[in-house]
Order: structure tokens, then C-alpha cells, then sequence
């Protein structure tokens, strides 16, 4: 669907113009306009302008009048308003960050492991029966996992599938998984790894869910 505002072409060109003095002088002022000009011809979801806000974005906050020094301290419990996809990509954000990493993929985090977060990413893109099955699957097998040393933490990956698997309790689900993590890492650390995550995805710039997606295809079957 075409945004009411590119009927006119004066709002076109001044969306255009922009966006390319943001490019220009790469500062959150004139990123801060050009959010602004895209909020006027409906070409972003305010509400996906709020959750950048609230992650720290700078620009975010400058284009909606909020102090960008000012720290949003509603915190992820508020995540479940923003909807499931939210949740279900900030859960997964943690889960990846949270895992150490070396080795052929990521260092003492085996195969198993990485596969019931790729099923679930999987599954979050394009849900399907077989892929809900294959999810039960790849958390059996990790945690049938011979090698107990490099075991992940059962909470991290049974909270988190509950998040992606269970749209319609997501306030619960979500409460648990918040109030888990918030046990076990540091603040700073998580508030990271989900700004990385949702902020380029809520502002259109890139999807680091998807990229991760078409990166592994080629070698990575999936159950549709």
C-alpha cells in the first residue's frame, strides 16, 4: 500500500531531500528530520518510532520532542504492548548475545544449540506445523546433548520458545523470560543486544533477523 503522502509530489521531494542531508552529514538532527518526514507521509509505523525511542535511540527521541540525554527506564516489561514480533525478537537477540562464542560457529556453543534458535527464528518468519515440531525436536536434542560441558542454560532456551512459541499468553511468557535474564546478565549487556536488534528493524535501516535467515539458507534445510 502506497502512503497517502506520495500522491503529492512536493512531499516526495522533500522526503527525498532528507534523506540525503541525513546522508550528508550523518547526524542525528537531520536523521531526526528525515524520521520526522516519514512519519508525515506514513511511510513509518509511529509506534515502531516510539520503540526506537524507547531502546535510546538518539534520533528517535529528537524526532518525537523527548530529551535524548533522558534514560527510558519503562524497561522490557513494556515490550508486549509493542506486539509479539517485538518480544520475540528482542528474546532472541538475548539468547544469541547470552551464548559464548568461539569455535567453528561460535566457541563452546555447540551445533544443536544454534539450531533451536535457527528453527525458532524460523518459525517466527514463516510459522508452520512442521516448524513448531522441529522446534520441539532441536530443544530435545540439545538437551540430550552428551557434552553437559557445553550445555546452554535450560531457563534461556525454554523461556525463549515460550516467547516465540506462544503468541497467545505473550505477557506471561515474556514477564518470565524478563524477569529470568534480569537474574542471570547484566542490564547493560541486554539493553545492547536488543537495541542492535530491534532498532534498524523498527526504522526500516536493516533486519538483522532476516539477514541471519538468508545467510544460513543455502546450508541450513528447514522444515516448512
Amino acid at each position: 500500500m502506497v502512503p497517502v503522502g506520495w500522491r503529492q509530489p512536493r512531499v516526495r521531494d522533500r522526503l527525498r531531500q532528507s534523506e540525503r542531508e541525513w546522508h550528508e552529514r550523518g547526524d542525528a538532527l537531520s536523521e531526526a528530520h528525515y524520521l520526522r518526514e516519514r512519519l508525515r507521509v506514513g511511510s513509518l509505523d509511529p509506534a515502531k518510532l516510539e520503540l526506537a525511542a524507547a531502546m535510546g535511540h538518539e534520533a528517535a527521541r529528537l524526532a518525537l520532542g523527548l530529551d535524548p540525554e533522558a534514560k527510558d527506564r519503562s524497561g522490557s516489561p513494556t515490550f508486549p504492548r509493542h506486539g509479539h514480533e517485538t518480544c520475540a525478537r528482542a528474546a532472541l537477540a538475548v539468547a544469541r548475545g547470552a551464548l559464548p562464542a568461539s569455535g567453528p560457529r561460535y566457541y563452546g556453543v555447540r551445533e544443536v544449540t544454534w539450531r533451536v534458535l535457527d528453527v525458532l527464528e524460523a518459525q517466527l518468519t514463516e510459522p508452520s506445523p512442521a516448524r513448531r515440531e522441529a522446534v520441539v525436536e532441536a530443544l530435545n536434542a540439545a538437551f540430550g546433548d552428551p557434552d553437559y560441558e557445553y550445555r546452554p542454560p535450560p531457563w534461556l532456551l525454554h523461556t525463549v520458545s515460550a516467547v516465540v512459541m506462544e503468541p497467545e499468553s505473550l505477557a506471561a511468557s515474556f514477564r518470565s523470560f524478563a524477569e529470568a535474564v534480569a537474574r542471570h546478565y547484566n542490564p547493560q549487556f541486554v539493553r545492547r543486544v536488543v537495541r542492535d536488534e530491534l532498532v534498524p528493524w523498527a526504522l526500516g535501516t536493516g533486519d538483522p533477523h532476516r539477514t541471519r535467515g538468508a545467510a544460513r539458507g543455502p546450508v541450513l534445510r528447514l522444515p516448512r
